[in-house]
């Protein structure tokens, strides 16, 4: 896989996402770990460590699959194609070349992007068919630590917080009342986590959810739209056509070997029935 050379979002609306989620993964796992977790188990107990483990493994996945998600290239860039494949392909005017089927010309990253899904304004980049597997490993781990922590945090944080008719304010402006100091900081600090919990496990929730229908339909969002089907090859070949030949193993890491089955340029008729056999 080709690197990409400038891997940092682009304009202001990626930074601003991108800083967010570099802020708040590691605040996260620093308060799970250190703050919430020590209040249910002893330092020496062996469940600590249990947690301490599970907490660092999913943290650990989140982290290197969005690194992957913006270290790949998966640009028309990013391939060398032989001129007697462009037969019949569009043409990018942007770009300046032929463009293979499920190609389409991203305006932030000014890049035209294979099996283009979407621009992922966290990551500052598209994903597409390169770092597909990675998006959705970062997604899923992402989705799993939210809950994980939401399970910690209820108990933690309503055994603190008295809720009476200031949480609402709280909830709805939890910086103004720091501001005003009408309850001690740390239980509006204690509520923000929670409601940012909550959000979190409810977007992840619902993008893992539409993004796993994607897959299991064989397609991608733009195609969605247009409820295109063509490449639909059955369950199992859309798993593999996504995550790679060794889908079963992308969980554990994204230094997992798992060998695509396309090229990304070639989605010829010919090509599919033999990559579906």
């Amino acid at each position: 896989m080709k690197l990409r050379r400038n891997f940092l979002p682009s304009n202001v609306g990626d930074w601003s996402s991108f800083l967010f989620i570099v802020v708040i993964i590691p605040v996260f796992f620093w308060f799970e770990l250190f703050i919430v977790l020590p209040d249910f188990y002893d330092y020496s107990s062996i469940w600590y460590w249990i947690h301490f483990v599970i907490g660092s493994f999913i943290m650990k996945n989140i982290t290197s699959n969005l690194l992957a998600v913006m270290f790949i290239d998966t640009s028309i860039f990013s391939i060398s194609i032989p001129m007697d494949k462009c037969i019949n392909w569009q043409f990018c005017d942007t770009c300046q070349l032929p463009i293979p089927p499920r190609c389409w010309h991203c305006n932030i990253c000014n890049r035209c992007i294979l099996k283009r899904d979407h621009h992922c304004t966290f990551s500052g980049c598209c994903v597409g068919h390169f770092n597909h597997r990675f998006f959705i490993m970062f997604l899923s781990y992402f989705f799993v630590g939210c809950c994980y922590a939401l399970y910690f945090n209820l108990f933690f944080i309503l055994s603190r917080v008295d809720f009476d008719y200031h949480s609402i304010f709280q909830i709805v402006f939890p910086m103004m009342l720091i501001l005003l100091g009408i309850d001690k900081a740390l239980n509006h600090c204690l509520v923000i986590m929670l409601v940012l919990n909550i959000v979190g496990c409810t977007i992840t929730g619902i993008l893992l959810h539409f993004h796993l229908k994607l897959i299991y339909k064989g397609t991608v969002s733009y195609e969605y739209t247009k409820d295109n089907t063509r490449y639909d090859l059955g369950l199992k070949k859309n798993i593999i056509h996504s995550l790679g030949t060794r889908w079963y193993l992308t969980w554990l890491s994204p230094f997992v070997d798992s060998p695509l089955i396309f090229d990304g340029a070639d989605w010829s008729v010919d090509v599919l029935k033999t990559k579906a056999t």
